[in-house]
């Protein structure tokens, strides 16, 4: 009996494991390396175009106030506080989701260098687009 391969797309009896529905034969799938212990594709790490990172924020500050203070410059989808997960304070980070990338740009440019009390001088710049596991 001949051998095949997993990179012919065929089983050992010689059923393809995937409907042709999901991958057509024709259209290549793209490889994954793995290195320390993470799937790497072969583009690099792409920015969002809406997401931003913002650091430097005071200690208590909380999802409405961070709400309040982007939404001058847009629709906010969503914000996030990073937490310390020992301790569930406030790590001076967050995350905000604006809803399209001018208004993401036009808060970054108004933000960025800005001093909220309590804190010390806003970083604000476009988020990474990466997946923990």
């Amino acid at each position: 009996m001949a051998q095949l391969s997993p990179a012919s797309g065929m089983n050992m009896n010689g059923l393809s494991p995937v409907p042709p529905t999901i991958y057509p034969p024709n259209q290549q799938m793209r490889t994954l390396q793995i290195s320390n212990n993470k799937a790497m594709g072969s583009s690099q790490t792409q920015l969002s175009t809406t997401n931003i990172y913002i650091s430097g924020l005071p200690k208590d500050i909380t999802d409405s106030s961070l709400e309040d203070l982007f939404g001058r410059y847009g629709k906010v989808i969503s914000t996030k506080v990073i937490m310390n997960r020992h301790t569930g304070t406030p790590l001076g980070t967050a995350l905000v989701r604006m809803e399209s990338n001018e208004e993401a740009a036009a808060s970054i440019e108004h933000l960025n260098g800005f001093s909220l009390e309590g804190g010390q001088m806003l970083s604000c710049r476009f988020a990474n687009e990466k997946k923990r596991n």
